[in-house]
């Protein structure tokens, strides 16, 4: 286990930390509460909130990852063709 240090000065900025984290939390709390409001918006109108938040996190990717996720669907796609699960 680390040890632990206090001194001069490590309580003030222990309680800075300490706040910041709260209040962070605290935002990231009233932002959870704000997507849920949104989802159930775009539900209430004819939107699937699931479908909805995979493309906007696809909309977000690097290009890296977007090609790593095509190729891996590329791929999926293949394996439900032969497994007889799509038909062209």
């Amino acid at each position: 286990m680390s040890e632990i240090s206090g001194g001069v000065g490590h309580n003030a900025s222990l309680e800075s930390y300490a706040s910041r984290l709260e209040a962070l939390v605290q935002e990231q709390r009233e932002r959870a509460d704000d997507i849920r409001e949104l989802k159930k918006e775009a539900k209430d109108n004819g939107y699937d909130p699931k479908a909805l938040a995979t493309v906007v996190k696809e909309k977000m990717e690097t290009a890296e990852k977007r090609d790593k996720r095509t190729k891996e669907e590329e791929v999926r796609g293949y394996y439900r063709r032969q497994l007889g699960l799509i038909f062209d």
